[in-house]
């Protein structure tokens, strides 16, 4: 490309100028200088297309911009600027560089023989299995001691386990000899609770009990064929009851439970003594469950006999009633008797599920209950009328205690015993059912030859 060499000369160069302009870079460089006021020589190529664009800008500031934009060097001579591309430039001499010193090789490094290596490692490695060793043996030390630990644990937890089973097998012997003694059961003759004494139960066979002052009963206390005296001090638990005799309770003395007794004389003295011959418990070492089985024969008698004595005292003529039903149709009333029992259940689930039927099941209930003590009653009436009496003058009240007797001893017969009874009381039932609670006499009455004497 031919070198072209634009020469303006310009004076009076103005402080500022603006330029927008879009061309060859030649065209712009003359419009700069012409507008710039600047003497300008440029060499070289200038028909490169350009577009600049500047606003208040002194104009030597806007020369070497767009020189340095372009790759073109300015030199100044006064005020002559001269713009040449940056290859024609002179090139100044380089400084002269100082020779390089040479290196020196680095000094050898003595390196130690291949045996010393092996030694030096063989004694590494024997240290290092000496250490392992060692190592070793504490693990199997600690292992060791850790096992002597735990077997002297196990021992030590066995033998607490031994010396507390064994304690408690004291302690449970000596509760079983502590109850043993402390259930006083006189097979024939009168007991005594001293002062100071304190007895879990007392239950005396054919004699009295006497509790002293300061004596104590934890449970109850029963003379069959005997008063039970209180002194003024004593304590009882539980019940009070002499079947046969009388309790005695003098001021002072406290009773937990209820004062039970049935007679003094004549009738009581005499079933005592039946009931002592024929519920008396085997000849045996004394125990709580024979005093325990002893009081609930009593409870169920004593409870039959009162509630026995209550309804021929208030509804004699409907108990009549009943006692004849059943003498008369025993198997017919046995058959009313057990599908009323049957169609109870049925009938109580209705009646609560209805939710409003509830109070009718309860009253239902109390009824069926009252029903069954009735049974009862009516048939120790029937069976104490045919026992005999022997020496005993034959009263209602004895009728119906010897048949009670009768019955509880009869119940106590296994399977045949319950089933005899509950069968009488289903056809009892029954003859409840058709009389309505012995509303409708049906026949005759079975004991009508007995003499009206009240209980002694």
């Amino acid at each position: 490309m031919t070198s072209l060499a634009l020469v303006l000369f310009l004076a009076a160069a103005p402080d500022t100028v603006s330029l927008e302009f879009h061309g060859t870079l030649r065209e712009a460089l003359q419009h700069l200088a012409k507008d710039g006021k600047l003497n300008l020589v440029v060499t070289g190529p200038l028909d490169v297309p350009a577009e600049v664009m500047l606003t208040d800008v002194r104009p030597e500031d806007a020369l070497r911009t767009v020189a340095k934009a372009y790759g073109l060097e300015v030199t100044q001579e006064g005020t002559l600027f001269v713009l040449r591309p940056a290859a024609q430039a002179p090139v100044a001499p380089a400084p002269a560089v100082a020779p390089v010193p040479p290196v020196l090789p680095p000094a050898a490094v003595a390196q130690p023989s291949a045996a010393a290596v092996a030694e030096q490692l063989k004694a590494e490695a024997e240290a290092a299995a000496e250490r392992a060793e060692a190592a070793r043996d504490q693990a199997e030390e600690a292992r060791d001691r850790a096992q002597e630990l735990r077997e002297a644990q196990r021992d030590q937890v066995k033998a607490l386990k031994e010396e507390a089973k064994a304690k408690a097998e004291e302690a449970r012997a000596r509760a079983e000899e502590s109850k043993l003694r402390s259930t006083s059961v006189s097979h024939s003759g009168p007991v005594t609770v001293h002062a100071d004494e304190e007895l879990d139960s007392v239950v005396s066979w054919g004699g009295p009990v006497t509790v002293e002052d300061q004596g104590k009963v934890k449970g109850d206390v029963v003379a069959f064929g005997g008063d039970v005296v209180l002194k003024p001090t004593a304590q009882v638990g539980g019940d009070a009851v002499s079947f046969g005799g009388t309790v005695v309770r003098e001021p002072g003395a406290k009773v937990g439970g209820q004062v039970v007794s049935f007679g003094g004389s004549g009738l009581g003295q005499a079933v005592a003594a039946r009931a002592v011959g024929a519920a008396r418990p085997p000849s045996s070492p004394s125990g709580a469950g024979e005093a325990s089985a002893l009081a609930l024969f009593l409870l169920q008698f004593a409870s039959l006999f009162g509630l026995g004595f209550v309804l021929m005292m208030f509804a004699p003529q409907r108990m009549k009633a009943i006692e004849a039903e059943l003498s008369a149709a025993p198997v017919r009333n046995g058959v009313i008797g057990l599908l009323a029992t049957v169609a109870s259940v049925p009938l109580t689930l209705f009646l609560i599920l209805t939710v409003v039927g509830i109070p009718v099941a309860l009253v239902f209930w109390v009824l069926a209950a009252l029903a069954v003590v009735a049974s009862l009653v009516v048939l120790s009436n029937l069976l104490g009328a045919r026992l005999p009496a022997f020496r005993l003058k034959k009263t209602q009240a004895s009728a119906l205690a010897l048949g009670i007797l009768a019955m509880l001893l009869l119940s106590r017969i296994p399977v045949l015993g319950p089933l005899v009874v509950g069968t009488a009381v289903t056809a009892t039932l029954g003859a409840i059912v058709r009389t309505r609670f012995g509303q409708t006499a049906r026949g005759s009455l079975p004991v009508a030859d007995l003499d009206p004497v009240p209980l002694a």
